[in-house]
């Protein structure tokens, strides 16, 4: 069982501690009980107070360090954290008498409370009741397992608490973290109890620190081995991207150069649009200036057709004048006519009469057409 004069002897669970002779019988540098049933408080204390090398702590150890609820049971050995769960299936008689909140210390907190390290050979005597597993695996989470040279286990083989792991379970745990044990024969698998003690393989741990590093370093290696695959096809891509990008500035100063070009061509046909604007402007000014001489002709020639139609008018009434002078001369002439078969005018009387008679009839038809001249303006 547990040999050599260890540093320390943690003792998680104690009870009453019925195995504190035996255990001082290893000449510790110091034992330390916890227990966080208030029954057994003053029973622990006074037992502390007669052992200077016996130190008590009432309360228990959870993964985390704070208040957790104690289940105590008539059968005190069986007060723990967790919850009963079959405890009556086993034990009839068992029930729980009270549910008070204790103290709970991490493994890592109890371990700076009473000054445990692994610079010497210290034991750890595991008896949660109920809560094996889940103190262990702290223990290791949080590093300060292997502070305990030796691990004394021992719990209930019967599923009682809804936390309860099996030996099995347990000896995984520990054989993971480097502990091995030699199960006592008498220790078999119809036993109620298991109770075992783990030794430290310290061997164990730097050959398992030297695989982790060997590990390590093989993660390492593969990871270096992606990452220059990795470096490789980024720098073919990167190559790739470059010749991308040459034949798109290539493109792009193309077309920069026909849009230059293309400018210079707009630059042109603005030049030529503002000189052809100019023409026009100076084309619809010249426009502009015959349009208003135009028009004042136009007025020039509205003021002589005007003039005209006055003229018209003057020689429609000289035309009527004449007409009444015609219709006189007609007059005449009959008279002459008359008068020349009653007075055998000569013919000579008769020649002016038709000359004067056709001299009318010219400035008549002369007349007619400045009217028909009028009227077409």
């Amino acid at each position: 069982m547990l040999h050599g004069s260890p540093g320390t002897i943690v003792y998680i669970g104690s009870g009453l501690c019925s195995d504190l002779d035996a255990f001082l019988s290893l000449d510790p540098g110091s034992v330390v009980l916890v227990e966080p049933n208030p029954d057994l408080s003053e029973e622990l204390s006074e037992l502390a107070d007669t052992h200077p090398r016996v130190s008590f702590l009432p309360m228990a150890v959870a993964p985390e360090s704070g208040t957790g609820t104690l289940s105590v049971l008539n059968l005190f050995d069986l007060s723990s954290l967790a919850k009963p769960d079959g405890l009556n299936d086993i034990f009839p008689g068992a029930r729980v008498l009270q549910s008070i909140p204790v103290q709970t210390l991490s493994p890592a907190d109890l371990c700076a409370r009473v000054n445990v390290s692994d610079t010497e050979p210290n034991i750890l005597i595991l008896e949660p009741s109920g809560t094996e597993l889940p103190v262990l695996k702290a223990f290791a989470a949080q590093d300060v397992l292997k502070n305990f040279d030796q691990i004394l286990v021992r719990m209930h083989r019967l599923h009682l608490f809804d936390q309860s792991a099996t030996p099995e379970e347990i000896a995984a745990e520990l054989n993971a973290a480097g502990y091995f044990a030699q199960i006592p024969a008498g220790n078999l698998a119809e036993d109620e109890i298991f109770e075992a003690v783990f030794s430290l393989d310290r061997g164990f741990l730097e050959r398992r620190a030297l695989q982790d590093a060997l590990d390590a370093h093989m993660r390492e290696k593969e990871a270096l081995r992606e990452e220059l695959s990795e470096t490789a096809e980024a720098r073919r891509l990167a190559e790739k991207r470059l010749d991308e990008t040459r034949t798109e500035v290539e493109r792009l100063s193309a077309e920069k150069e026909a849009l230059r070009e293309e400018l210079s061509e707009t630059a042109e046909a603005r030049r030529l649009a503002e000189k052809r604007l100019d023409e026009t402007r100076t084309e619809v000014e010249r426009l502009s200036a015959e349009k208003e001489a135009l028009r004042r002709e136009v007025l020039d020639l509205s003021g002589q057709a005007e003039a005209l139609r006055e003229a018209l008018e003057k020689s429609r009434d000289e035309n009527t004048d004449l007409a009444q002078r015609l219709v006189r001369q007609k007059k005449k002439t009959k008279k002459a006519k008359r008068a020349r078969q009653k007075e055998e005018q000569t013919g000579t009387d008769m020649m002016r009469a038709k000359e004067e008679l056709a001299r009318v009839e010219g400035q008549i038809e002369m007349m007619r057409d400045i009217l028909l001249k009028e009227v077409r303006i």
